[in-house]
């Protein structure tokens, strides 16, 4: 007997929150699927966590929520191109409980990821520098999402993640939220 297997397209971008939370993803998995549509999109960042703020205060009481809710903050500051401080503004607002977590994840958005490669390439003041920060900010973030996400990373992964194209870190920051085991993430 031979296995027929269908591929199943889900294109997130026309999905309402409705539709989204519907399918049953549990507190994460809702909250991911919403910053997974809406991240790349400056205009729709603030308005996403504004919605969502209800869901990552429930998701922060939950067990190990603290680190749930830090991974999905981890990912918006990877993707999005918004202010921080327009998020902070809404999460001190609307989620008081979790100031030192915010606060950490600030920190964190403002020392690393794209801080670093902006003022890199702006020092060297060529594009190879830019882009040469870029990356390793993109991977630093990576890194620290597949940490908080799945512990210590060995040799090889690091190994893997710093000598990975664009394409290839942008499939694995598109699996970071969804897969269940790291192999998942690293998975061709």
């Amino acid at each position: 007997m031979t296995a027929r297997l269908e591929v199943l397209l889900d294109d997130l971008t026309v999905a309402t929150d409705d539709e989204l939370a519907s399918r049953g993803l549990g507190l994460f998995g809702s909250v991911a699927a919403v910053f997974l549509r809406d991240a790349r999109d400056p205009a729709r960042v603030v308005p996403a966590v504004e919605r969502m703020v209800g869901l990552l205060q429930a998701l922060q009481c939950a067990p190990d929520g603290a680190r749930a809710v830090a991974i999905l903050l981890s990912y918006l500051s990877f993707v999005a191109d918004v202010d921080p401080k327009e998020v902070t503004a809404v999460l001190e607002r609307q989620l008081p409980e979790a100031k030192e977590l915010v606060m950490t994840w600030v920190e964190r958005w403002q020392e690393e990821g794209r801080q670093e490669g902006w003022q890199k390439g702006r020092q060297e003041g060529r594009q190879e520098g830019r882009q040469e920060g870029r990356q390793e900010g993109r991977v630093g973030t990576l890194r620290r999402l597949l940490e908080l996400r799945f512990g210590p990373l060995d040799a090889t992964t690091i190994a893997q993640l710093e000598s990975a194209s664009d394409e290839a870190l942008d499939r694995i920051t598109e699996r970071v939220l969804s897969a269940a085991t790291l192999g998942e993430v690293l998975g061709d």
